[in-house]
């Protein structure tokens, strides 16, 4: 069958201002970088809470000089 036999109807569809206005709109950048930044600060404070190294008073690390493996605080290493 041919093109030129069929018969087809194309139409450019566009949407009207109120179809317009009910598109979800994306939240911005600065948003998504204020929410990967909390994301960020919650984890560093909940690890510096959890470890509560400040507490380890009597370990060499603290009047000695720091190494790599002590920032670690791997205990196989010490």
């Amino acid at each position: 069958m041919n093109d030129e036999n069929r018969t087809s109807n194309r139409y450019l569809l566009t949407p009207n201002s109120a179809q317009w206005s009910s598109l979800p709109l994306r939240r911005s950048r600065r948003f998504a970088g204020n929410v990967a930044l909390a994301i960020l600060a919650a984890t560093l404070l909940g690890i510096f809470l959890g470890f509560k190294h400040w507490l380890d008073g009597d370990v060499p690390s603290w009047t000695g000089e720091y190494r790599l493996l002590d920032m670690l605080g791997s205990p196989a290493f010490h």
